[in-house]
């Protein structure tokens, strides 16, 4: 989703971190993370609010 971030590569690339997101929101996120310096306190926040939300979403659908 934001492969833009790749033109601003350099010679030695960071290591990858298994965050084991679920879907690609959530690694969208963790870039924006990664990009911007943010705290991982704030995004691991946001990740589990929208799990929480996607969760209850399926549920009252099951109802209907």
């Amino acid at each position: 989703m934001f492969n833009w971030i790749k033109l601003f590569y350099t010679a030695d690339e960071p290591k990858e971190k298994d965050r084991g997101s679920s879907d690609l929101m959530e690694e969208a996120l963790w870039e924006i993370k990664d990009a911007y310096d943010l705290e991982t306190e704030e995004v691991d926040k946001v990740v589990f609010q929208k799990r929480e939300y996607a969760e209850k979403i399926k549920l009252r659908n099951k109802k209907q």
